[in-house]
C-alpha cells in the first residue's frame, strides 16, 4: 500500500508542477502577446505618420508644379515672350537685304543704270526703297502675328507648352500619391504575431502517474478484501 501511496504523491506533485508550467507558460505567452501587440501599433503608426509625410511632399510638388506654369502666363511674363518671340520671327524671316535700313536692294538694281538720266535714276531708287520700307512693314506685322500663335515660341504653343510640362508633373506625383496609398493599404493589412502557451509535458506525466496511482490502489484494495 506504500508504494501506490507515494506513486500518488508523486503524482500530486507533478500536477502541481503542471499547474505551475502551465500558469508560466500561459503568462509567457501573455506578455509575449502583449509585446507583439504594441509593436504591431507602433508599427502601424510608423507606416501611417510616413504615408502622411509622403502624400504632403506629392502634394506639394504637384501644386509646385501647378504654380510654376500659372507665374510663367502673367501678363508681364506673356508680353515678354511675345516679345522676344515676334523679335526672333521677324529676324529669321527678313531677307539679309532688307536687315538695313537703306536696303542693298536698291543699289544692286541701279548698277546696271549708270548712263540713266538722274530723274529716273532717284525715282527707281525711291520705288525700290519704298518698297524695301513697306516689306519691312509687312514681315514685322507677320512676326508680331506669328508670336501670337503658331511660331516656335509663340504664345500659343508656349502656353501648351507650360501646360504640358505642369500636367506631366501633376500625374506623376498624382501616380505617387496612389502607390503610396497602395503601401499604406498592405501595411494596415499586417496583422500582429500570434503567440499561444505550449502546453507542458508535466500533464502528461502527472496524468500517468494518478492512473497507476489509481490502479495500484485498487488492487490493493482488492489484496486487502481477500
Amino acid at each position: 500500500m506504500c508504494e501506490p501511496m507515494m506513486i500518488g504523491i508523486i503524482g500530486a506533485v507533478a500536477s502541481a508542477a503542471s499547474s505551475f508550467a502551465s500558469y508560466s507558460a500561459q503568462q509567457d505567452a501573455m506578455n509575449k502577446q502583449e509585446q507583439a501587440n504594441n509593436a504591431w501599433v507602433a508599427y502601424q503608426r510608423k507606416q501611417r505618420t510616413e504615408a502622411f509625410q509622403r502624400e504632403e511632399e506629392y502634394r506639394q510638388k504637384a501644386e509646385a508644379a501647378r504654380q510654376a506654369s500659372l507665374q510663367e502666363l502673367t501678363p508681364d511674363k506673356q508680353k515678354e515672350a511675345q516679345a522676344t518671340e515676334e523679335k526672333r520671327v521677324q529676324q529669321d524671316i527678313t531677307p539679309e537685304n532688307l536687315k538695313d535700313q537703306i536696303p542693298v536692294v536698291g543699289d544692286e538694281l541701279l548698277r546696271g543704270l549708270g548712263g540713266a538720266d538722274p530723274m529716273v535714276t532717284q525715282d527707281l531708287q525711291k520705288r525700290v526703297n519704298n518698297a524695301a520700307v513697306d516689306a519691312r512693314k509687312r514681315i514685322a506685322n507677320l512676326a508680331t502675328i506669328q508670336s501670337y500663335g503658331g511660331s516656335q515660341f509663340g504664345l500659343q504653343n508656349r502656353a501648351q507648352d507650360l501646360f504640358n510640362k505642369s500636367g506631366q508633373d501633376i500625374r506623376l506625383q498624382g501616380d505617387l500619391r496612389q502607390g503610396n496609398l497602395g503601401v499604406l493599404g498592405v501595411a494596415t493589412n499586417v496583422e500582429p504575431e500570434h503567440f499561444t502557451a505550449t502546453p507542458s509535458p508535466w500533464g502528461g506525466i502527472a496524468g500517468s502517474l494518478a492512473s497507476i496511482a489509481g490502479r495500484g490502489m485498487t488492487s490493493g484494495n482488492a489484496f486487502g478484501q481477500v
